[in-house]
């Protein structure tokens, strides 16, 4: 069963660096209810925020920053399993970086999420996903 905090919200760590698309994703996904969701600029930041509460499920957006930002979000993911934090992990990113976390999606260290569409789609099945593995045990 989620963490739900006070008001009965899942805990979501969004963790990015373009702190204008991280922002947006934030007011995006907290419009859809039932997610209250703070956000990190970098993996200092999220592994900083984690030692302080943990939230149900991570985020991770590092599209855009190179051409292959996702191992910045792998880095993250290693950090974390090698501690033994077992935080679900969604990687959210383009179609077009799905061929490099295939192996990862299939290991079940991460998920992914194609964040290419339509926002208001994309936004539903982000938050379904986010509901699904908080859900698990």
């Amino acid at each position: 069963m989620p963490l739900k905090n006070k008001k009965g919200e899942i805990h979501v760590l969004l963790v990015g660096y373009d702190p204008i698309v991280i922002k947006t994703e934030k007011n995006c996904l907290e419009d859809q209810g039932g997610l209250c969701v703070e956000t990190a600029l970098s993996n200092d930041e999220a592994l900083a925020k984690m030692k302080e509460t943990k939230p149900d499920v991570i985020v991770g957006d590092f599209t855009g920053i190179s051409p292959y930002a996702t191992a910045i979000g792998f880095k993250l993911v290693r950090t974390l399993r090698s501690k033994g934090d077992t935080t679900p992990f969604i990687l959210f990113s383009y179609d077009d970086e799905e061929e490099l976390v295939s192996e990862r999606c299939e290991s079940g260290q991460i998920e992914f999420v194609e964040k290419s569409g339509d926002a208001s789609t994309v936004f539903s099945n982000l938050k379904n996903r986010i509901v699904s593995m908080a859900a698990r045990p």
